[in-house]
C-alpha cells in the first residue's frame, strides 16, 4: 500500500470550508464548491505530498484528480463524521488504485 507522509490535520481549512457551508444543509453537494473552493485544500495537500507523489508517477492536474476521487470523505471530515488520519488512508487507497492504473498506460 501506498504511504504518504502524516501530516496535521489542516484545521483552519476545515474550518474555512465549513464556514461556506449553510448551518442547516445536511445534504449539500459532494462536488460542492466549499471543498474544492479556490483550490485551498488540494493546494495544501500537493504542497506536503508533492515530492513523494511525482515519483509515483503524479503531477499538479492528476493530482486534483485523485483528490477529487476522495471528496466523500472530504465531505465527512468537514462534518466531523470522519477522523483526519481515516481520510489520509482513504487519500492511500486512492493512491495505490490510480497508480496502478497509471503504470498501465
Amino acid at each position: 500500500m501506498a504511504s504518504i507522509s502524516r501530516i496535521e490535520e489542516p484545521r483552519y481549512l476545515k474550518a474555512e470550508i465549513k464556514s461556506h457551508v449553510p448551518e442547516d444543509d445536511e445534504d449539500w453537494d459532494l462536488d460542492s464548491m466549499p471543498i474544492w473552493q479556490d483550490n485551498m485544500l488540494q493546494s495544501h495537500l500537493w504542497r506536503k505530498w508533492e515530492s513523494e507523489l511525482e515519483p509515483m508517477g503524479f503531477n499538479w492536474q492528476k493530482f486534483q484528480k485523485l483528490i477529487s476521487l476522495c471528496t466523500d470523505s472530504f465531505k465527512l471530515w468537514i462534518e466531523r463524521k470522519r477522523d483526519w488520519q481515516d481520510v489520509i488512508k482513504e487519500i492511500e487507497r486512492t493512491i495505490d488504485e490510480e497508480s496502478g492504473l497509471l503504470r498501465q498506460l
